[in-house]
């Protein structure tokens, strides 16, 4: 009989302290949501509302928290901040989103698949066989031929076979050089910072 009860008691103890147990454990998940709630609320950005309005299209805030800022997110409208992505606005010489960029020019004209005036794509990249062979900057990027990633990394590209320059070796990151002309040089260049066969960079980046 005393061992019967002993026995109980201690399962009993076991119980009571395993559910213990769970408390703590549920604490230490409240913790967590707390810290992950500090996370959240130590961003920059408080989301204030939609930007689709002309307030919040021309107050210079990310009312929506989505990283476009007044004219820049297209939930503002076109009758606030003028788009070019129609045909009509495609093809009449003008900068209606005062972007620099004209009419085919306009990343919104030639990569747009509702767009059918810009049937030659994007008239200011140099993506093809003659235009990354001719030793001309086509697209006035500073970069030529195969030194431009629009034709070093243009699948339908024949007469770049090597890729586009890299910058990811030993030899490569500690010459003085900036071999891939991308302005970094050596372990400033996260092509060498970030390849996996890359020693000399080791703690310098």
């Amino acid at each position: 009989m005393r061992f019967f009860l002993f026995s109980f008691l201690a399962i009993a103890g076991c119980r009571t302290s395993g559910g213990n147990g769970s408390g703590d454990a549920d604490a230490d998940v409240d913790a967590d949501v707390d810290v992950d709630a500090d996370t959240d609320s130590d961003t920059n950005c408080t989301p204030q509302g939609d930007e689709n309005t002309e307030a919040a299209c021309t107050d210079g805030i990310n009312n929506d928290c989505d990283e476009w800022t007044d004219c820049d997110d297209y939930d503002c409208p076109e009758s606030l901040c003028p788009h070019e992505n129609s045909d009509a606005e495609c093809a009449n010489g003008e900068d209606e989103d005062d972007n620099g960029f004209i009419d085919c020019d306009d990343f919104g004209c030639c990569r747009n698949d509702s767009v059918t005036v810009c049937t030659d794509g994007c008239t200011s990249l140099e993506d093809t066989d003659a235009e990354c062979s001719d030793a001309a900057d086509n697209n006035d990027n500073t970069f030529v031929d195969c030194e431009d990633f629009d034709c070093c990394y243009d699948f339908d590209v024949t007469v770049c076979p090597d890729g586009c320059p890299g910058e990811d070796t030993d030899a490569e990151c500690d010459d003085g050089t900036d071999n891939d002309a991308d302005t970094y040089t050596d372990c400033d260049d996260l092509d060498c910072c970030d390849s996996p066969i890359v020693t000399v960079c080791e703690g310098l980046c």
